[in-house]
């Protein structure tokens, strides 16, 4: 992605997925964690949350919700597919 700025955030998804299994819960409100992934604080405040968020997560090169879903199933202790 480059030109990242700040600390690491957790950016939950924002936009409904019926194949993730996700609905966007409304303005104010945020998905569960197990929808979210790591971005600085530039790309997470100034790109994820200033423009369109499936063309943000597309530009990235990444399935938002199956990134997530792989970060939450490590967390959980379910899988150790990312190196370390």
């Amino acid at each position: 992605m480059g030109g990242c700025d700040g600390p690491v955030e957790a950016a939950h998804v924002r936009y409904s997925d019926a194949a993730a299994g996700s609905v966007n819960p409304g303005m104010q409100r945020r998905n569960h964690d197990r929808h979210c992934n790591p971005l600085c604080h530039h790309h997470h405040q100034h790109d994820q949350h200033k423009r369109n968020e499936r063309a943000f997560w597309a530009a990235a090169g990444l399935d938002a919700y199956a990134s997530a879903a792989q970060y939450y199933a490590e967390y959980q202790g379910v899988s150790s597919n990312r190196e370390g």
